[in-house]
């Protein structure tokens, strides 16, 4: 019904305005870009993209609400009508599913290009992943769908591996011209080094970080079995950044285990964060046995990589899309507790191969996972829009 009455209400509005609103994509040289959804304007997908098009040339304007999604629908159609005039090209954001029907209405009434940035499939996430709903079939058949008419309302689709381009395509039907790839990239106004990229510093400590929200796919029980194998060694530390899903679990098999060679801390803002990256000498991707593990190259990997830390995370075939064994990362088996705590101890008494990896680590993100490289890949994206436009 909701829809039904914006829609009565767009045609009416399209009425009227049909003079002011005829552009033509040649009117300017760079489209200006409506970043749409129930987004968090500082998450760091978010950020980096609007970061990458602004040094592009491209202005951005925001249509964003995070109420429930019973008004959100409302809300951001009526907001859309207020910058409407200076739209050519609309991104629904990251985890923005449930705005892509209204987005699409707007798209229809104001002959504007949808591009949506899913980052995630929402059921991939919460049934299969997370298994938040797996027990509720209806729940489960609602988020399938979800996904399904999300996807097939999108013009195009950005997706951050290839791995993920593939499932996203196979899954929903999806031809795979439509989905582009994009990677995620850091923020380096967050994530840089401090000295030089083949710096060790030297301590009493050996210190291990992780960091992240203790979901499935992270494997985290994984790294607190690694570090059980390795008490013996006291010069190495694990220090634990974050909470989720699964903290309360960890927290309490790591003192079921009587380990106390793992530190927890809270989540904490982006410049500690760094701080932390920083101070460690020696940074933990991801290790979980999911599906999904094998699909990503989380956050954290590229925020190692901009900070010029030696990195070991599980082999999977979207890690090895930009990373390479030996080179830039140190790839040990997924969901293999031997296998990480056998590097852990590999990398301490390799000095000089985590200085190999810090530097090059940091010369990979440089050349190619910036946000002036992000922002040409959606300019692509756009340009294809444009193309279609004309």
């Amino acid at each position: 019904m909701a829809i039904e009455i914006i829609l009565f209400l767009a045609i009416f509005i399209k009425k009227i305005t049909t003079s002011t609103n005829d552009k033509s994509p040649n009117d300017k040289n760079k489209p200006t870009i409506c970043y749409f959804g129930s987004h968090k304007p500082g998450y760091s997908r978010n950020s980096i993209i609007k970061q990458g098009l602004i040094i592009e040339g491209y202005e951005i304007v925001e249509c964003n609400s995070r109420v429930n999604v019973l008004l959100r629908s409302f809300i951001l159609f009526a907001k859309f009508l207020k910058i409407k005039d200076r739209v050519d090209i609309i991104i629904v954001s990251e985890m923005g599913h449930a705005s892509m029907p209204i987005a699409k209405l707007i798209s229809k009434i104001f002959k504007i290009k949808i591009i949506f940035d899913p980052l995630i499939s929402a059921y991939d996430t919460i049934v299969e992943d997370r298994k938040l709903v797996s027990s509720n079939r209806l729940l489960v058949s609602m988020v399938l769908y979800l996904d399904k008419v999300s996807f097939k309302l999108a013009d195009y689709i950005l997706a951050d591996t290839n791995e993920h381009k593939k499932y996203f395509s196979q899954m929903f039907d999806i031809n795979k011209e439509k989905i582009n790839k994009v990677i995620v990239g850091a923020d380096t106004n967050y994530y840089f080094p401090s000295v030089p990229a083949d710096f060790i510093d030297k301590k009493e400590k050996f210190n291990v970080l992780f960091q992240g929200t203790y979901i499935p796919l992270h494997g985290i029980k994984y790294i607190v079995d690694a570090a059980n194998l390795l008490k013996h060694d006291k010069e190495i530390t694990f220090t634990f950044i974050g909470n989720g899903q699964m903290y309360d679990d960890i927290v309490d098999y790591s003192s079921s285990i009587g380990l106390d060679n793992i530190e927890f801390v809270p989540l904490l803002p982006q410049e500690e964060l760094r701080n932390r990256i920083i101070n460690s000498d020696l940074c933990l991707g991801i290790f979980g046995d999911t599906e999904k593990t094998k699909r990503v190259i989380p956050n954290k990997v590229y925020q190692y990589l901009a900070c010029a830390k030696p990195i070991i995370t599980g082999d999977s075939l979207a890690i090895k899309e930009l990373l390479e064994h030996n080179k830039n990362v140190y790839l040990c088996e997924l969901a293999n507790v031997k296998s990480l705590a056998d590097s852990i101890l590999r990398l301490k008494e390799d000095t000089p191969l985590r200085e190999s990896l810090s530097a090059n680590a940091y010369k990979l993100f440089t050349e190619e996972c910036t946000p002036s490289t992000i922002g040409k890949q959606v300019s692509d994206v756009i340009k294809k829009c444009r193309v279609h436009l004309q």
